[in-house]
């Protein structure tokens, strides 16, 4: 019988169940743009590392000759809406024809944008050299202008490389007749980059039937994508909403409902738009088919198959912000409810810094760029970080004010903090678990502690901060304040098997009714994994072989193509291999385990297994003297979504002295003996190993 519940739901008992309480799982992003001059400054200090990133990092150098399609210049102000609309017109036919590949329409508006001033006319010197900043190989530059009924389109092609024109298009006719118009152009500015081929030139693609035949839809579309570039998502969905009632065959405009949507909405509901898009394959240019593909298995969490296909995705397509924020995420573990594709957390950041690099009014990359910051307690960076956000989303955007109040609790003068904690008690739910999510580092949690405290007597925000503050005051080593919060009325149900498995795992002593509560029970399939994982702790083989046989016929009867039939498996072979590690056959658990952990992806496994089995694999590797290959798996909780697990920073240390790397493991044992400073007594061993390590190793203790 397939399980009816998501272990989603049960093994973040912080997860699904009450983060919809506060509306959403994404973090929201709805201020509008103040203006790219105003953000110029901090832009250019905070992307100053994204100079680092360079197309071989992701092996980007394959990519295909490139066309920057500048915006045309207007003269008449009755044509100023054609000015930015002929970018998305024209990339959307020149990509993928002949060989060549149009820089994403995003990308070049974004450094035009931060490269001329509103109302600027730039000469051709600034025009090209706006160009070059895209990647491009060669740039078109046009105007429009009326002549009499008629409008005329004129653009000149340019190779980058000399700064030579090198051909030019024109194309006139009725404003009604846009599509043809903006088709016989293409035709112009092709011929002119392969004229030597001009016999034999490929059919360029009928721009209605790449985008569509109605005018209405076609304008809520480009509507929808200037306002997704200025993280106004909700009237982003709006105007892609009426694209698509415009024009249901509309494929760019369900991509691109489908794209707005991430933000505000849970995954699963944004599916049916990328399964419409998909559908409409072959109205979408190939730029489009391939990024749908990769952003499928992002939203049914599959970050090993979505990490794939982004890496293809940017190798073709280096001037896409998509596409480098997309291969950022799935080396990240900031995200509520992530599975964890083993990797460098580091090259996740340098992703986001290229994507903010080819468009720096990005503000969804920002945002997670500030998460990561915080994680790693950057003050500099979760400054400059900050101000770009705000610049972009406003004063007003909730991350930007969680993010205010957060820095001024771990680093403001003592009159910012006073008022910061003031403001504590007037904050909404939401604000009270954003401003916790980025005080995430171990460094932090004691502010964290207080932080929930502060909240917990009102009834709205109990039910978020009783396991947000379970979660942190875990991390501080407080077990017997753990177990007495699984008693709180308001401790989500999931959490009182959850978190008794944790405090067993880490060797906390239990009360006898809790080893009942882990015992295998088949009906109750949600908590199949952690009894099969708590039986093989405890030597009850006959019940952990009944766990994972139940996985093995779950997987059977969901089908054999289906993701959950896949995730199944993988828990299968998971617990298989645990169990073969408790019993001291460590090398032959160790490939059942990391092919159980990839396959453990979807909703149906997404979180708290897959991460429990990363730690596993990570423990297991350093017993066999593998850190290196430990580190990738360990960091699965390091960042983790609440905090940076200490436990996890302990480990770290231990690999990072393994490897010689006697800084990054002095600064991981001082992480978790900040964390640790008023743990229970059973964590002592632990506390007096990392003090031992931090002196041998020429550090300090804190």
């Amino acid at each position: 019988m397939k399980p009816e519940r998501s272990f989603a739901t049960v093994l973040f008992t912080e997860g699904r169940r009450w983060i919809q309480e506060l509306g959403r799982r994404r973090v929201r992003l709805i201020a509008a743009v103040v203006g790219l001059l105003v953000l110029a400054g901090a832009i250019r200090v905070a992307t100053r590392d994204a100079s680092r990133i360079e197309p071989e990092d992701v092996v980007a150098a394959g990519a295909a000759p490139g066309i920057a399609v500048l915006p045309f210049r207007v003269a008449d102000p009755n044509l100023a809406v054609w000015r930015e609309e002929i970018v998305h017109l024209l990339t959307a036919n020149l990509d993928g024809v002949g060989g060549l590949r149009a820089i994403d329409s995003r990308t070049v508006l974004a450094q035009w944008h931060e490269g001329v001033s509103e109302g600027q006319d730039p000469d051709l010197r600034t025009i090209l050299e706006i160009a070059r900043e895209t990647g491009g190989s060669y740039a078109v530059v046009g105007s429009a202008e009326a002549i009499g009924p008629n409008v005329r389109l004129s653009a000149d092609v340019y190779e980058l490389a000399s700064g030579r024109a090198i051909g030019a298009a024109r194309a006139e006719g009725s404003p009604d007749s846009l599509y043809p118009l903006v088709d016989h152009l293409s035709l112009g500015v092709l011929r002119a980059i392969l004229k030597e081929d001009a016999d034999r030139l490929p059919g360029v693609p009928d721009l209605a039937s790449v985008t569509t035949a109605s005018l209405p839809a076609l304008k809520a579309y480009l509507e929808g994508e200037a306002l997704y570039r200025k993280a106004a998502y909700e009237n982003a969905v709006a105007a892609f909403r009426r694209a698509v009632v415009a024009d249901s065959t509309f494929a760019l405009a369900w991509l691109g409902l489908a794209e707005a949507e991430w933000p505000i909405m849970d995954n699963r509901e944004i599916m049916d738009e990328i399964d419409r898009a998909l559908a409409l394959s072959d109205r979408l240019p190939q730029r489009g088919v391939m990024w749908a593909k990769a952003y499928r298995p992002f939203l049914l969490g599959d970050p090993f198959r979505t990490r794939e296909l982004a890496q293809e995705f940017v190798h073709l397509y280096p001037d896409s912000p998509d596409g480098w924020w997309l291969l950022g995420k799935t080396f990240l573990s900031i995200e509520v409810g992530a599975t964890h594709a083993p990797g460098d957390p580091a090259d996740g950041e340098r992703a986001l810094l290229r994507a903010v690099k080819v468009d720096p009014g990005f503000a969804l990359a920002w945002g997670d760029l500030l998460q990561v910051s915080f994680s790693k307690a950057d003050r500099e960076r979760v400054a400059e970080r900050l101000e770009a956000l705000a610049s972009l989303a406003g004063q007003d955007n909730e991350k930007v004010k969680a993010g205010r109040l957060a820095y001024a609790i771990a680093w403001g003068d003592s009159a910012g903090r006073v008022r910061a904690w003031a403001a504590v008690d007037t904050l909404s739910a939401r604000l009270v678990f954003l401003t916790g999510l980025l005080l995430n580092n171990g460094r932090f949690l004691s502010l964290n502690e207080a932080l929930y405290r502060e909240t917990l007597t009102k009834l709205e925000r109990g039910s978020i901060c009783v396991p947000c503050l379970t979660n942190t005051v875990f991390g501080e080593g407080k077990f017997d304040e753990v177990i007495r919060l699984l008693d709180h009325p308001l401790m989500p149900p999931p959490g009182r098997k959850y978190w008794p498995y944790r405090l067993h795992f880490f060797a906390a002593a239990l009360p006898d009714t809790f080893d009942r509560a882990l015992g295998f029970q088949p009906a109750d399939t949600t908590f199949w994994f952690l009894a099969g994982a708590y039986a093989a702790d405890r030597g009850r083989w006959a019940e952990h072989a009944a766990v994972v046989q139940a996985f093995r016929a779950a997987a059977r009867q969901t089908g054999r193509d289906s993701l959950d039939s896949r995730a199944f498996g993988g828990a299968a072979n998971a617990l298989e291999g645990y169990g073969l590690w408790k019993r001291g056959r460590a090398r032959e658990a160790l490939p059942l385990m990391t092919a159980g952990q990839r396959d453990m992806v979807g909703v149906s496994l997404a979180t708290g297994p897959n991460r429990l089995v990363c730690r596993w694999i990570g423990l297991l590797l350093l017993e066999l003297g593998k850190p290196a290959e430990a580190i990738p798996y360990l960091q699965a909780m390091w960042p983790g979504f609440i905090f940076r697990d200490p436990f996890t920073a302990y480990e770290m240390g231990r690999a990072y002295a393994e490897l010689g790397e006697n800084r990054k493991a002095v600064e991981a044992y001082e992480e978790a003996l900040h964390a640790w400073r008023d743990a229970d007594p059973v964590l002592k061993p632990r506390i007096e190993a990392a003090r031992r390590e931090i002196a041998r190793l020429g550090g300090t203790a804190e």
